[in-house]
């Protein structure tokens, strides 16, 4: 509007100058070019210039405003797909949180040529596929996230490892994890999704292996997590050895194995009751019961466990009277401990100190009724020929401790 109202004011400044000029003096001109004359008044010639270089102004607006509206019109017809490529796919993101798969696999796939993002739209569009059954179809989609030029092969990966996971094919999925975790050895989810395959085939030798490396403490796996998978190793082992021990064969190999894999536990589960205490069960079960008694013995020593000295009562120890000597020793500091009273019962049973062993049976009683102190005491007071009297009453004490429901009984 400015521009607009400048002119007006510079045209009738112009034509007020132009009238001055015209009463002082018309002017002639004259041109000649050839066999062409021109004759004109001064003020005519310029007036047609004037009005000529005003059309030659008119006429370069012009193009330049059909210049512009051709490539208004060229950009639309470029940015046209891509806009519905991208309103596409958002229509699709969104059918894909709210569980329509089939809306959300066919705009995402549509739309994923011209799309901001083609590799989200592909892997999104993978994962509706899997949830609707079509495993073929969204294997084909993976693919083509695979191929895509400038797209991320890790990203792809991973969808393709969490869909395997999903629909239980381990297998697959530890062989794109293997290649992963070759091509990316620092990738924190990569050994994550690797520990939960591990743990899903039941793999306890390889998984154990994730908690050693470098990137152990960034798994942030729990301690019982842990505890479990030392634990399943070691049965593994045991039961191997149990096997070959069933056939007659003696495999030592196999035995230094067991041992083998006691000394990779980490320092910090080397005194933890519950690795200790699955270990020396999985030794006893194997008939390396001497072993189990130094470990127990100096983990006690280390730090008290309830659960540990049960354990050492059952223990088979090189020297049953130097066990049990050692295990009294404890008894100095915890007299009132149950579970050692009733392990210092069965070590006495072994190095056969009948009456020491009834004592501490009926000690550990005292202190706190248990089935097993029960069944001890029972079974040696049968034994031992007691009276029927005594051994009445400790079979009642006994079936006590069983909380049997009453019932009607024949007399």
């Amino acid at each position: 509007m400015r521009r607009v109202f400048v002119f007006i004011i510079l045209a009738i400044v112009a034509a007020a100058l132009l009238t001055l000029g015209i009463q002082y003096d018309t002017g002639y001109v004259k041109i000649t070019y050839g066999h062409w004359l021109i004759e004109s008044n001064l003020w005519v010639l310029v007036s047609l210039n004037l009005i000529a270089l005003i059309g030659l102004g008119f006429v370069i607006s012009t193009l330049k405003a059909l210049i512009r509206g051709s490539n208004q019109s060229i950009r639309w017809f470029k940015i046209r797909p891509k806009r519905k490529a991208n309103n596409d796919s958002q229509r699709g993101l969104l059918a894909f949180l709210e569980g329509d798969w089939q809306t959300a696999k066919s705009l995402l796939t549509q739309s994923a040529q011209h799309a901001r993002m083609p590799l989200v739209n592909l892997l999104a569009a993978a994962n509706a596929a899997n949830q609707q059954g079509n495993h073929k179809e969204s294997a084909q989609i993976l693919k083509q996230a695979h191929e895509l030029d400038g797209g991320s092969e890790l990203a792809a990966s991973l969808t393709q490892v969490r869909l395997h996971i999903e629909n239980e094919r381990y297998e697959a999925a530890l062989a794109v994890l293997t290649r992963l975790r070759k091509q990316h050895p620092k990738h924190v989810y990569v050994l994550k999704l690797t520990v939960q395959v591990y743990r899903a085939l039941e793999d306890w030798e390889h998984l154990v292996a994730c908690f050693e490396g470098d990137l152990a403490q960034q798994l942030n796996l729990s301690a019982d997590f842990e505890r479990q998978a030392w634990a399943k190793l070691f049965a593994t082992y045991a039961t191997r050895l149990k096997t070959e021990q069933k056939n007659g064969v003696y495999v030592e190999s196999l035995e230094s194995s067991l041992a083998e894999v006691w000394q990779r536990v980490p320092s910090k589960y080397r005194f933890d009751e519950h690795v200790i205490h699955a270990y020396v069960r999985e030794l006893m079960s194997v008939g390396l019961s001497a072993e189990s008694e130094v470990i127990l013995r100096k983990a006690l020593e280390k730090s008290w466990s309830e659960n540990l000295i049960d354990a050492y009562g059952r223990a088979k120890g090189k020297d049953a009277t130097k066990q049990l000597l050692h295990a009294e020793k404890w008894l100095k500091s915890r007299p009132n401990s149950p579970r050692l009273l009733l392990a210092l019962g069965r070590l006495s049973l072994r190095c056969e100190l009948w009456g020491k062993a009834q004592e501490y049976f009926s000690s550990s009683l005292a202190q706190q009724p248990s089935l097993e102190a029960s069944a001890e005491l029972y079974r040696l007071s049968c034994h031992l020929n007691k009276p029927a009297q005594d051994t009445d009453k400790q079979l009642e004490h006994l079936m006590q401790q069983l909380h049997l429901p009453e019932l009607p009984q024949p007399r």
